[in-house]
């Protein structure tokens, strides 16, 4: 994981998440954060235990401009999830042509989801659903980015 760093903590619109959210000692919410710099592969959204009520997750990803054009890959795992898990994506993107960030289902060479390019100060949002065997895209938006949708 040389091109990420993932953390447990976020603040979102001013409201602090960290670990998730909770409603009768359930966690309802997994926040996960990636922040990315360099070209690489990293693999997010794992789950980490079985339990009865699956949390959704949030995956906020921050990329830096980094030295030069690059493209990171974020792998959403497939392992352990079921049929309706679902991924609501942020993506902080920042004034510079330089990153791509591409969401991949499964593995580096599994289907492109969702594809952002930067070039603007915006922010991307998406929601994706686990169909059983891969994460497939059910809603996008953006404000000042180019989404490719696969």
């Amino acid at each position: 994981m040389a091109n990420a760093k993932l953390a447990n903590e976020i603040a979102v619109n001013g409201i602090d998440y960290r670990g998730g959210l909770t409603a009768l000692g359930v966690q309802l919410t997994s926040v996960e954060t990636v922040a990315t710099s360099e070209a690489g592969n990293t693999t997010v959204a794992e789950v980490v235990s079985k339990r009865r009520f699956r949390p959704n997750i949030v995956l906020v990803v921050n990329p830096a401009a980094g030295a030069g054009t690059y493209t990171s890959n974020l792998i959403l795992s497939t392992e352990d999830h079921v049929p309706g898990d679902s991924i609501e994506v942020v993506v902080n993107t920042i004034a510079s042509a330089n990153p791509t960030i591409v969401f991949k289902s499964g593995a580096s060479d599994g289907d492109t989801v969702l594809s952002v390019a930067n070039g603007a100060a915006s922010v991307v949002g998406a929601k994706l659903v686990f169909d059983g065997t891969d994460w497939i895209l059910v809603s996008a938006g953006e404000v000042n980015a180019s989404i490719t949708v696969a």
